[in-house]
Parts: structure tokens; sequence; C-alpha cells
């Protein structure tokens, strides 16, 4: 499965019926060097009893194509408080990113 592919298209798709994502869902996290990393919150995912967060770069970052995003898990840190996580394991990813083509496929028709 080619992940970045099926992106570009639902992104492509999006577009077409008007549903990019405006300025409230741009997301500031910080990198291991300190710095600034805006993103695009594409959407937010239940998937196994987790919630998720599909991001993409809101601006070119290195060695990331225009196209790609990233899966982060919401972690709770407390009751009023949560992290992100990005997820490494290639199954949930495809799991979240097949939940949300679901998703997007249901609000289409």
């Amino acid at each position: 499965m080619d992940i970045n592919n099926e992106i570009e298209q639902m992104l492509a798709q999006a577009d077409e019926i008007g549903t990019l994502v405006n300025e409230a869902s741009i997301i500031t996290l910080v990198n291991d060097e300190g710095q600034d990393v805006k993103f695009t919150q594409i959407d937010e995912v239940e998937y196994q009893g987790k919630c998720y967060l599909i991001l993409q770069p809101a601006e070119p970052m290195e060695d990331v194509e225009e196209d790609e995003a990233f899966v982060f898990e919401v972690v709770p840190i407390g009751d009023e408080e949560c992290t992100l996580e990005m997820v490494l394991n290639d199954d949930i990813i495809d799991g979240v990113f097949e939940t949300y083509y679901k998703k997007f496929e249901e609000t289409e028709n």
C-alpha cells in the first residue's frame, strides 16, 4: 500500500469538494532540537480505542514529501492535558489511514 500516493489522492479530492483545512487547524509542535514545527491537522481518528491525529507539515520540511502526512497518538498526561507522540508502528499507521479513508468516503456519499 503506497500511503503517500493515497494521501495525495485524498487531498486532491478534498480540494475538489472544498473541504480543505483552514488556518484554525494549525498545530505547532516542538522537535527534538527545540524548534517549532507547524502542522496542518487533516483529521482526528479513533482507532482501537485510542485517539490519533493525522498531521501534514504546514511548511516544507527536509526529507519530507509535500503530500506526506504523519500519525500522532493523543496521549493524556493528566485530567486536562495531553501530548502527541509520533506513531512509528506500520500496522497502527495503516489502520488509522484505513479508518480515515472509510470516514472520508462516508462523508463523500
